[in-house]
């Protein structure tokens, strides 16, 4: 949720800016949220990873539950920064005017992506590790393809036209 919130704040700002022109702020504000991201999850995620199964001891008595979502958690939060650029890049886009660029990204390289992942490599190798890698390596794969999308940067100045 605090990942989603830095999207909807960037969706805001940029579309003000990118209304008023400023397009230098748009950039300016995307690169401030992300460090601002940064800061805030690694600091949830760090207490997050620190206290996981106590924070699971919430929820279940179950000790192999308990020691399954440890090792969930543990595969998967150490990586939750990747997914900020995700967010942010997407949340700018939309606020600029471009909202079904972001969302074919995203369903391409997140949805297909874990999709295909599940079939082919967990398939192969039936873990909870193998299974959990679809998070971290699937927000890698979107990143590229944003941060490949956002330094072309027609979207900013409009000269593509949005969907």
């Amino acid at each position: 949720m605090t990942i989603s919130a830095f999207g909807v704040a960037i969706t805001t700002f940029a579309g003000q800016n990118f209304g008023a022109q400023k397009y230098d702020r748009v950039r300016r504000s995307v690169w401030v949220c992300m460090g601002l991201g940064v800061a805030m999850l690694g600091a949830l995620s760090i207490l997050e990873f620190t206290f996981r199964e106590f924070l699971l001891g919430i929820f279940t008595t179950d000790p192999e539950v308990i020691r399954i979502g440890a090792e969930m958690i543990g595969c998967i939060v150490l990586w939750n920064a990747i997914f900020i650029p995700i967010e942010v890049f997407a949340g700018a886009m939309r606020g600029t005017g471009y909202s079904i660029q972001p969302t074919l990204i995203m369903c391409g390289s997140v949805c297909l992506f874990r999709i295909l992942w599940i079939l082919l490599a967990v398939e192969r190798w039936h873990t909870v590790f193998v299974l959990c890698l679809a998070y971290p390596i699937s927000w890698v794969l979107c990143v590229l393809v944003f941060y490949g999308f956002y330094l072309k940067g027609d979207w900013l100045h409009g000269r593509i036209k949005a969907l």
